[in-house]
């Protein structure tokens, strides 16, 4: 279709081959294409001499014209860098200086203050607005050229839009309202004021500030749960569906805005945390290496820091790294390259890191060419450290492997659970014994719970052994009677079931079940997300404590002894254990023990400067009448300042600052609370107090003030990337395999660091992000500002982009249509003026009507090719 065809949509109905005499009542109002015609009559921007039709544009927006207060938001939009106190003293216009009665210029500038009075000069009766603004200082200004920056399309000019007129002639405003760029700007306005779009326009700019924080932290909600990045559009498609229709205003849906959205919220908080890094004295690190589902060598690194705003360790993600990009090994040169890299990008300083915890592999931990050792360069007072948890564990690994008896469970363990676990047959025969043993029907949900008992035993989980321990205990005569079953045709079956259904295994696992929970006490202590090294030495004590005891005492083999007998637990088994079982079960018991304390003693060994820090506890200083008092830490300090405060100062120094320190400390002995909520030992609580007063005991004890943040910092377990590792594997999994780091390092961020949802703290961080996501660059969405866009500024340009859009989208059609159709003038019919009540009628159906046409003339001329020989659709059933 040519457009010549187009512009026959415009045509009154009787010149497209109606009957007019077959018309109803309502026929005899203007048709929409005379409503065009009309405006581009009066508001004609190729020629604006032409005469107006008989129907004007007015009548049509008499209903909508703006009130007093609506002329002020407009000039208060209009110039924002006008504060809004200044507006009545700097700006001149009818509806400010009526109400004001203000009727002169107070500056110097030969301006006519009755121009601005004028209704024919400065009041426009299409769009019933008072168009001229005179600010003071600058010049005269056009409220509807500038309203939709309106500009020369030759020259590019904006006067009386972006730039003042300064001609202070009757003449200059009158030829301005001749102009082709004025009468563009009338006719946006009169589109914006009967478009059938302009509802949602105005809901856009009014929920402009919620719809982006809504979808932020819809993308906050599925990288805080580890939910796939595709997820989050149909996330949003729910929660629209469900009630919160607005956020279908939202439009950066693409893979590339959402990657945009969630680095955006990762950067806001990793900014944070850096900032907070910065104003650290010192810090400590957690690394360790692991190997993702794509099979790439990745360095985890968890930092360790004084939070002086919440008064409180902090252990936060820092980065995570793939070692192997720009490397053939992951050796510690390898590693040390990798950390000093990020540490630079982040501008974070090398030489504060006091603290280094590893899982103890030589690369990690090696005295001449680990990671540790090429640290200690940057910084000599550098503490390298073991982790705790990683050293019980090798403690309990080395002493199953020295004793083969307690290795066989361990072994015999494991097999018992890939015997049901690969099997459902094998499994729902174990659960009917358990439900006849039990006495009881298991309903689904129970047969779950039932499931989970069986648990794997696993050398490198600390804590698998001891629970699969228990579950064999709980469940052991199902067990027996399950195997019992499947051993006449299962050859694995029968011989866990000799192995089982023995005195001598029965009676360790009564051995273990005594033993192993003492030492899974000691795991999570350790396994704490802050431990201080003042509370492994008590702890380890503790525990080497209760298993000398139970070495004596004998304690589970008589309770195995008590539970076989007639009317005990395991009666059903019908085991006995004789004397000579219960000599060797005897001697497996003092060996285990023994054997356990023993590499519990080498596994942690006393460290003079770990030793040196306990002066630091206030349980242990003497009373101030004692007369060891003044002697009191005077070893200790020669350590620590041998470690830490060598370059800095002198041993006097330090003495001097102890001397006035454990005064202080010592105070701090009677406030401390019985049973502290947030579990901090004596030391801890002591400590981290000191660093509440930071300001004042640096003025007193500047030196010992950096020793007290360095051992708060100091990590000493490595559980924290171990975290990390399983984040990692919740994250990236199998359908996630092609996920880069910068996205896997964002969403550890949020996963890890990010605070909880639905908070005070999480709200800020999303209202952060927003800003900095609409600042970060010139986004298509977004409109330029006329002034620095920062802050709530930012917020406000949102989407008013949408507003000019439609407006030049429908302008550039309407002018298109007219300069084809100029031939073709017809006279238009309006009610008389007597009938009001007809034309409010009318005025409202000619609304209606321009606005269904103009819409179904822009969606055609985007997808209809020009070229076709289609006839259009009659639109006479509107």
């Amino acid at each position: 279709m040519s457009k010549r065809k187009i512009n026959d949509f415009f045509l009154p109905v009787s010149k497209r081959g109606t009957n007019s005499e077959n018309l109803d009542i309502n026929q005899n109002i203007c048709q929409p294409n005379e409503l065009m015609q009309t405006e581009r009559s009066s508001t004609n921007v190729t020629n604006p001499s032409q005469s107006q039709s008989n129907c004007d544009v007015s009548t049509v927006l008499t209903c909508t014209s703006l009130s007093e207060n609506e002329h002020v938001k407009l000039i208060e939009s209009c110039f924002p860098d006008i504060e809004k106190n200044d507006i009545s003293n700097k700006i001149h216009h009818y509806m400010l200086c009526s109400k004001s009665d203000c009727c002169s210029i107070t500056s110097n500038e030969k301006f006519d203050h009755a121009w601005l009075n004028s209704k024919d000069l400065s009041f426009c009766r299409i769009t019933r607005l008072w168009h001229f603004v005179f600010v003071e200082g600058q010049g005269v200004y056009c409220l509807l050229c500038r309203k939709h920056n309106i500009k020369n399309p030759r020259n590019r000019s904006a006067v009386f839009a972006d730039e003042p007129s300064k001609r202070f002639r009757k003449l200059a405003l009158q030829e301005h309202l001749k102009t082709k760029c004025h009468e563009a700007a009338k006719y946006s306005e009169s589109l914006s004021r009967v478009s059938v779009f302009q509802k949602d326009i105005d809901r856009k700019l009014e929920v402009k500030n919620e719809i982006l924080f809504q979808a932020f932290y819809s993308h906050l909600f599925v990288a805080d749960q580890m939910i796939a990045n595709f997820k989050i559009n149909k996330l949003m498609k729910f929660i629209e569906h469900i009630g919160l229709n607005d956020l279908k205003y939202f439009s950066h849906r693409s893979a590339g805005s959402q990657r945009e959205v969630l680095l955006t919220l990762s950067d806001t908080l990793k900014n944070d945390l850096i900032k907070k890094l910065q104003s650290s004295n010192c810090y400590g690190l957690m690394i360790d290496d692991l190997s993702d589902v794509s099979s790439l060598e990745q360095m985890i690194v968890y930092i360790q820091y004084f939070d002086q705003e919440h008064g409180s360790v902090q252990t936060d993600f820092l980065f995570i790294a793939n070692l192997l990009e720009k490397s053939d090994s992951a050796n510690s040169e390898t590693l040390f390259k990798v950390l000093c890299e990020n540490f630079e990008a982040m501008n974070l300083d090398k030489a504060k890191i006091t603290g280094l915890c590893t899982d103890g592999a030589s690369v990690m931990i090696g005295k001449k060419d680990g990671l540790s050792a090429k640290l200690k360069q940057l910084n000599k007072g550098l503490i390298a450290t073991h982790c705790v948890c990683h050293r019980l564990a090798l403690a309990c690994t080395d002493t199953n492997s020295n004793l083969k008896c307690v290795g066989n469970v361990e072994t015999y363990m494991l097999q018992l659970w890939k015997l049901f676990h690969y099997s459902p047959k094998k499994m729902a025969c174990f659960l009917k014994h358990l439900e006849g043993y039990r006495s009881l029907v298991l309903n689904s949900s129970e047969r779950q719970k039932c499931v989970k008992i069986l648990k794997r035993a696993c050398k490198t989980r600390w804590l698998s052994f001891e629970a699969s321990v228990a579950a064999a205990m709980e469940d052991l005569i199902p067990l027996v009677q399950t195997l019992s079953d499947l051993s006449e045709s299962d050859a694995a079956a029968y011989g866990l079931l000799k192995k089982l259904h023995s005195a001598h295994f029965v009676g360790l696992l009564f051995i273990l079940h005594a033993i192993l929970p003492i030492l899974g006490k000691i795991s999570r202590i350790f396994q704490k997300s802050y431990l201080n090294f003042s509370s492994i030495q008590p702890t380890l004590d503790s525990a080497v404590q209760e298993l000398k005891q139970i070495k004596s005492e004998k304690s589970p083999i008589e309770s195995a002894k008590c539970e076989l007998s007639e009317g005990g637990k395991l009666e059903l088994l019908d085991i006995t254990i004789n004397q000579n079982t219960e000599h060797q079960l005897g001697q497996t018991l003092n060996n285990y023990v023994s054997a356990l304390v023993e590499n519990i003693e080498r596994r942690f060994p006393d460290v003079p400067i770990l030793a040196a820090l306990n002066i630091f506890n206030p349980c242990h200083i003497p009373d101030k009448d004692n007369e060891s008092f003044n002697s009191y830490g005077d070893d200790s300090v020669e350590i620590i300042h041998q470690q830490f405060l060598s370059k800095c100062c002198t041993l006097a120094e330090v003495k001097a600052e102890w001397n006035l320190m454990k005064f202080h400390i010592a105070q701090k002995k009677s406030k401390i609370p019985v049973n502290p909520s947030d579990g901090l030992t004596p030391l801890e609580w002591c400590l981290s107090d000191i660093m509440k007063h930071k300001n004042e005991y640096n003025y007193m004890c500047p030196f010992l003030t950096k020793v007290v943040e360095l051992i708060l910092t100091m990590p000493l377990s490595n559980a924290w990337p171990e975290r990390g590792a399983s984040k990692v594997k919740i994250i990236k999994t199998d359908l996630r395999n092609r996920l880069k780091n910068d996205m896997l390092n964002g969403l550890l961020h949020i996963a890890v660091n990010g605070p909880e949802l639905c908070t005070e703290e999480c709200d800020c961080l999303v209202t952060n992000a927003v800003e900095k996501w609409i600042t970060d660059k010139k986004r298509r969405k977004l409109p330029t500002s006329r002034t620095s866009v920062t802050g709530e500024d930012s917020m406000k340009t949102y989407m008013e982009a949408e507003v000019q859009t439609e407006s030049e989208s429908l302008l550039s059609y309407g002018t298109e249509v007219g300069d084809e159709d100029e031939a073709d003038d017809v006279g238009s019919t309006c009610g008389d003026d007597d009938h009001e009540k007809d034309r409010l009628l009318e005025n409202t159906l000619l609304q209606l009507k321009i606005a269904k046409n103009l819409r179904e003339a822009q969606q055609y001329s985007k997808t209809v090719n020009f070229e076709s020989e289609s006839d259009w659709n009659s639109d006479d059933d509107f």
